[in-house]
């Protein structure tokens, strides 16, 4: 029964049916009654990553629940991506420091929500800033390295709002695309490092040249609208 507040946690519920596993695997797992061993979830998430990593050995061999397994890999990525922000953690948060304009508490709450899960979508009401969170997050992502250039997608009217924000919160590079498909692929090539601002009619016509791009991050505002 999962708890009626908290999360709970879904990897405990996970359970052995038939079947003896092997010596590695049983480090992780309890008998419960019969032929049914449970998972005995740890605390760390580098344990709970090596507890993933052996639940996915059997499942890689075809046996087993197949929305187990993509459960497992879903988790091993995000279980991935936690450790390595933990570990740069502290300059992230610092690099929050150095923003141009100061965030609120909640402001820093959905920034490091998003440090932890590598996506978030923002469902603040109207006015709380929450393009200053994308903007703090972009900000922080880029002075730390760990980006080094990112599409901004946004709707057309509102992309002189969005360039005036961004250089509101932030010395890192930004530029709207306009102009023709040749003026606009120019743009594309011209940005080695930084952030292009475009929207979303855009998109549908460039779709191929954003891919050739790569960006490391994309921010959606309105993004409702990437449905169409």
């Amino acid at each position: 029964v999962r708890p009626l507040t908290g999360l709970g946690d879904w990897l405990a519920r996970v359970r052995w049916v038939d079947g003896t596993p092997d010596r590695g695997l049983r480090r992780w797992l309890r008998p419960a009654n019969g032929r049914v061993w449970s998972v005995a979830v740890p605390d760390t998430p580098q344990q709970r990553l090596a507890l993933v990593d052996r639940l996915l050995g059997p499942l890689r061999d075809g046996d087993g629940e197949p929305a187990l397994h993509a459960l497992l890999r879903e988790e091993r990525a995000r279980l991935a991506r936690q450790i390595q922000t933990a570990s740069t953690r502290k300059r992230l948060r610092h690099t929050l420091h150095t923003l141009k304009q100061s965030l609120y508490p909640y402001q820093h709450s959905g920034v490091e929500r998003f440090f932890l899960r590598g996506r978030l979508l923002l469902a603040d009401d109207m006015g709380l800033g929450k393009t200053a969170q994308a903007i703090a997050a972009c900000h922080a992502l880029w002075h730390t390295g760990r980006v080094r250039r990112g599409l901004l997608v946004v709707p057309a009217a509102l992309k002189p709002q969005w360039l005036r924000e961004w250089q509101l919160f932030t010395d890192v590079p930004a530029a709207v695309i306009e102009g023709s498909p040749a003026q606009r692929r120019a743009a594309f090539d011209a940005c080695a490092r930084g952030f292009l601002l475009g929207n979303y009619e855009q998109l549908i016509r460039d779709i191929d040249v954003v891919r050739e791009w790569t960006p490391d991050i994309v921010v959606l505002d309105e993004a409702q609208r990437i449905k169409n």
